[in-house]
């Protein structure tokens, strides 16, 4: 049963909860969860829970079809309704699985992932992997790129049938639309120019006929943006990737950012993170601060972070490798060199948003 919202409401009543989930350990029906800890609201905790429980070989989960522009990655419904996307290894690096998943987990650790696409590591087993075989055989063939990402997965297939890592991605969330014109898109990076006005909670912008104020959505886009430097981001703006959500909370309508294709990233890219960090200069305090002291932590500097000791364990449940860790670490350090320089050009006043 589509029933994750319900484990939600069976939840502890916390806006923060500790969710032991991450990290897949392989067995003969799918996927289980092998304990790990980082932050998750009650949104992303039932969420997670209800795909670790999904028997992804079982009848009742069916994949119809490739997904993709330039990526090839496979379509998952449950009951006639998609539940989501699995993406696999990329050799063009579009779709990469490895950010997607960063992508969420760093948003945890920052507990504001609301901003981005919820992402999990996950293996396709046996049944899976011979629909998705017999899929690549009709499609993700009308572009070069795709391509060659078909000839990398059915090479992995070769030599793995019985198991193909990846990502699986949350379906996108209803009314998700991309800002693409450049219009509307400088009236919101406009709030995080420091030379600008300081954008207001007693201030309404609108989209659509939907409405935040100011200063919530700059607050979101910021640390969207911040994601973006520490995890080497470099095809945001290339069309259809900066996008927001339209949804009616309580009946009120609002848009709030929401960025959903964060696979056009490579962690260890400092050129891109160093690009990424010059779209802003209006930035969360507290967002700053913990990935400073995330950087410590990845250095060696600090002893622990978010309980974790153990730095090994905790880039595992990141979903990341060590050296993307080292490349994490770097691109925090030219986010902060960022900050410092417009601190200096423009004081704290102007620079960080207010609480």
């Amino acid at each position: 049963m589509l029933r994750w919202r319900s484990l939600i409401s069976r939840s502890v009543g916390l806006a923060t909860v500790q969710l032991i989930i991450l990290g897949l350990v392989c067995h003969s029906n799918g996927i289980r969860a092998q304990a790990q800890q980082l932050p998750a609201n009650q949104a992303s905790a039932g969420w997670l829970s209800w795909i670790a429980s999904i028997d992804f070989e079982q009848p009742s989960v069916i994949y119809p079809d490739t997904t993709g522009s330039t990526s090839c990655a496979l379509e998952v419904r449950m009951e006639d309704k998609r539940i989501g996307t699995f993406f696999p290894p990329s050799s063009t690096q579009t779709g990469n699985p490895t950010t997607q998943v960063a992508y969420f987990n760093v948003a945890r650790v920052l507990k504001k992932e609301e901003v981005v696409r919820k992402a999990t590591p996950h293996t396709l087993r046996s049944r899976a992997i011979s629909e998705f075989k017999h899929l690549l055989n009709d499609h993700c063939q009308n572009s070069p790129a795709r391509l060659q990402n078909r000839k990398l997965i059915l090479d992995l297939m070769e030599k793995s049938p019985n198991a193909l890592a990846g990502a699986f991605n949350e379906k996108k969330l209803d009314d998700t639309v991309a800002i693409d014109d450049s219009a509307t898109r400088s009236v919101l990076f406009n709030y995080l120019r420091a030379s600008q006005p300081m954008p207001r909670a007693d201030k309404i912008v609108a989209y659509k006929e939907h409405y935040r104020d100011q200063l919530a959505i700059a607050r979101e886009l910021s640390i969207a943006l911040t994601l973006d430097v520490v995890l080497g981001q470099w095809d945001r703006y290339s069309g259809g990737n900066f996008t927001v959500q339209l949804r009616n909370n309580n009946n009120v309508k609002e848009f709030g950012v929401y960025f959903t294709d964060n696979g056009g990233a490579t962690i260890t890219s400092q050129s891109a993170a160093k690009k990424s960090a010059t779209h802003f200069e209006r930035y969360d305090r507290s967002a700053i601060a913990t990935l400073a002291s995330l950087q410590q932590f990845l250095e060696g500097k600090l002893e622990t972070f978010l309980g974790f000791v153990d730095r090994s364990l905790f880039l595992q449940t990141l979903g990341i490798t060590a050296a993307e860790g080292k490349g994490l670490s770097a691109n925090i350090g030219i986010l902060n060199q960022a900050v410092a320089t417009n601190r200096q050009k423009y004081g704290d006043a102007n620079v960080f948003l207010p609480e």
